[in-house]
């Protein structure tokens, strides 16, 4: 089984991060917790999320986060996701070099200014 909790308030967001396993963010309009899904992932979490939560993230659905349309979805892949725990553990590696790689504040500084 696994346990779920809806924190409304992390005093230290990342500590907060550290103590779980997968991040869910169902967002379907606008996209003011971007940065809590990049930290999600950056920390090594799975991350489950609706397109809007997923959209310009530099992640796969299937091979490095988990993508989901409905709340029905969401659940078959939880449930999926408790059945092949190994397979999702290692989709959350792939997300957390991927965000690291391509969403590196420096890499993206140097990209955008032209510095070599």
């Amino acid at each position: 089984g696994w346990t779920c909790h809806h924190i409304a308030f992390a005093p230290n967001y990342i500590e907060e991060l550290q103590r779980h396993d997968i991040q869910v963010n169902a967002i379907d309009v606008g996209t003011g917790t971007k940065g809590k899904v990049l930290d999600a992932i950056a920390n090594g979490l799975l991350e489950m999320g609706s397109p809007y939560a997923l959209e310009n993230i530099d992640v796969t659905d299937g091979d490095s986060c988990v993508l989901f349309h409905d709340a029905d979805e969401a659940v078959a892949k939880l449930r999926d996701i408790h059945a092949d725990v190994a397979r999702y553990e290692a989709m959350a590696v792939k997300g957390r070099d991927a965000v690291l790689r391509a969403h590196d504040a420096a890499g993206c500084a140097r990209e955008l200014f032209c510095f070599e």
